[in-house]
């Protein structure tokens, strides 16, 4: 029995065709919906936010929001990928994060730690994560393959009772504004760990 997962539309999203390819190759079940005229379908287990350019209006967050309660069932997952050419406020996608206890930051992952990036000349664009919790690594066949992202913008977590980081940076790295210019320097920001990726619950104990 595969999985349906359902990818949206309607707000601006990057093509998800290779994305929908992806998951099919792995045995899942892919739609495409736009909350504006059509509506998940009972059967999604998963909805993907492709990196939206445009923020949802007040019945999609209400949507969403419902279809993550699931009638205090839960059970459902939403993936958001954020789009760092997103020209727009998004408030109400920010509305939906600030729930489940997180933010998106405004700027890139500058990684300064030579043993997490893959090209030293251009560290923010392919930085080396790692896994900040044994929990996501339990059933990995070999752990020791290292995740690699580019153009990350970090998520904040806003309320550790629900959000956990799943991939994070060195100690090392910093963020890099989005409109940083030729005269930005790494060395005038505040070395941190960065999350790259980010996960929420809720619900009651055994239903999440």
């Amino acid at each position: 029995e595969k999985v349906k997962v359902t990818i949206l539309s309607g707000q601006g999203e990057l093509d998800s065709s290779y994305l929908s390819k992806v998951l099919a190759n792995n045995a899942y079940e892919t739609e495409e919906v736009s909350l504006l005229s059509g509506k998940i379908s009972d059967d999604s287990q998963f909805v993907i936010m492709y990196a939206p350019t445009q923020d949802i209006d007040a019945d999609v967050f209400e949507t969403l929001t419902n279809w993550l309660y699931n009638d205090g069932n839960y059970g459902h997952s939403l993936l958001y990928i954020p789009n760092d050419h997103a020209t727009d406020e998004l408030p109400n996608i920010e509305a939906l994060l600030d729930e489940w206890g997180m933010s998106v930051q405004k700027g890139y992952v500058f990684e300064t730690d030579t043993s997490h990036m893959t090209n030293p000349q251009q560290p923010y664009l392919i930085t080396i994560y790692d896994y900040a919790d044994e929990t996501y690594t339990k059933a990995l066949k070999e752990k020791n393959i290292p995740v690699v992202m580019l153009y990350t913008m970090p998520i904040s977590i806003k309320d550790e009772d629900k959000a956990k980081a799943i991939l994070t940076t060195s100690e090392s790295a910093v963020l890099m504004p989005l409109n940083a210019d030729e005269n930005w320097d790494y060395n005038d920001e505040k070395p941190q760990t960065l999350n790259g990726a980010v996960v929420s619950t809720q619900g009651t104990e055994d239903k999440k």
